[in-house]
């Protein structure tokens, strides 16, 4: 459920952008990278808005952006260049899509087989 709520956010981010393309980012980094951090960038987001939930957590924005600093640094990509090439890919809703397609497909592949059923069932019997 909530990659489905996530890919509706996504789509609705994109369809906001303008139709002309940025100019490249000096540090262009590849779809395959941008795919990589937005789908880690969602998996923390996820873990802490769970620990919220359960811990009654009253720090959350600071603990996303400590763990969003974390992530960037694990890729060794600055938050400048990250946010110049998310910008960058965003602006072009073709190439952004299928970005969020393959964090999408990343994160299907990360599900249990009982969450994976539940999915399909979801879909299902929501045409």
């Amino acid at each position: 459920m909530r990659l489905v709520i996530f890919l509706i956010v996504c789509c609705l981010s994109f369809t906001h952008c303008t139709s002309s393309a940025l100019e490249k980012p000096d540090e262009l980094l590849s779809k395959k990278v941008m795919t990589s951090i937005i789908t880690d960038l969602y998996l923390q987001q996820q873990m802490v808005s769970q620990s919220m939930l359960n811990a009654n957590n009253q720090e959350p924005i600071e603990t996303v952006a400590k763990n969003a600093i974390a992530i960037l640094d694990t890729h060794k990509v600055s938050y400048q260049v990250f946010e110049a090439n998310y910008k960058y890919y965003s602006s072009q809703p073709e190439v952004y899509k299928k970005i969020l397609k393959n964090v999408n497909d990343r994160l299907y592949e990360q599900l249990s087989d009982t969450e994976k059923e539940r999915m399909e069932n979801i879909e299902k019997n929501n045409p």
